[in-house]
C-alpha cells in the first residue's frame, strides 16, 4: 500500500504544455493533458516524474498521478477530480489505456466492483474510499 499523495498547489494551465516526443511517457502525458484539460492545474516537465503518489490541486480540483511498473510493464496512473465528477486510468507509455473508469459512486455498479476499483486506486495513488 502507498502512502498517502504528496499535496502541491499548482495553480496555472496544462492545455498549452508542449510535450517532447523524445520523452519517454510522452504519449501517457499527453492522454492526462487531455483528460485535465479544462482545469487550471500546471504540470512542470522538469518536477512531473514520481514514483510516489503527487497530487497537483487548484484549491478545486486535483490530478493525482504516480508512475509504476507492474508485470514489468511501466504506465502512469492518475485521477482526474472535479467538482463534476472524475476519471482514474492507467496508461501505457505509449499513450494506450490499460485501465479505465468514472470516478463516483454510480448506484447501478456492482458493489464487488465498485470495491476492486476503489483498493485498485488504493495501491496506486493512495486515495480512495476512506482515504
Amino acid at each position: 500500500m502507498t502512502n498517502r499523495p504528496k499535496s502541491i498547489v499548482s495553480i496555472g494551465t496544462m492545455s498549452n504544455l508542449v510535450v517532447p516526443s523524445e520523452l519517454a511517457y510522452a504519449g501517457a502525458l499527453q492522454k492526462l493533458i487531455q483528460s485535465a484539460r479544462d482545469l487550471h492545474i500546471q504540470i512542470d516537465l522538469a518536477t512531473f516524474y514520481s514514483e510516489e503518489p503527487i497530487e497537483l490541486h487548484n484549491f478545486v480540483d486535483t490530478v493525482t498521478y504516480r508512475f509504476m511498473i507492474e508485470d514489468g510493464e511501466p504506465f502512469l496512473a492518475y485521477e482526474v477530480s472535479t467538482h463534476h465528477g472524475g476519471v482514474y486510468r492507467e496508461v501505457a507509455y505509449t499513450g494506450e489505456e490499460i485501465r479505465s473508469w468514472s470516478v463516483g459512486v454510480n448506484l447501478n455498479e456492482n458493489r464487488e466492483e465498485l470495491c476492486d476499483r476503489a483498493k485498485r486506486v488504493r495501491y496506486t495513488l493512495g486515495i480512495g474510499i476512506g482515504g
